[in-house]
């Protein structure tokens, strides 16, 4: 059985510290911040969009998330390989059957 938050657990991931990144902007933009804390909040939010909102960004269109898929296609096609070991035993035997029919005629 398939649990939906597992599988959508990297979405919800992505949505929060996408909220958390635009809370932050509007807080700092919005809400007056004293001249001793703005260095702090300038470092804050160079972090937030150095890290989190680059980072959320690179991983849905950079290549994490087709390495990602891939894996898993290639672990669908395991599961389907290995759940008809008979069929990959038949195809064995019938290149050796070959090999040995073409030694036979040399």
């Amino acid at each position: 059985m398939d649990d939906q938050f597992k599988n959508r657990f990297l979405l919800y991931l992505a949505s929060g510290i996408l909220m958390v990144c635009v809370a932050y902007f509007f807080a700092v933009t919005f809400i007056p911040v004293t001249p001793s804390g703005q260095k702090y909040a300038d470092i804050i939010l160079g972090a937030l969009i150095g890290a989190g909102f680059t980072g959320m960004i690179s991983f849905y269109y950079g290549s994490s998330k087709s390495a990602q898929d891939k894996a898993e296609t290639m672990k669908t096609m395991t599961k389907d390989s290995v759940s008809s070991p008979s069929a990959a035993a038949a195809d064995h035997q019938a290149a050796i059957d070959d090999l040995k029919a073409i030694t036979v005629k040399s």
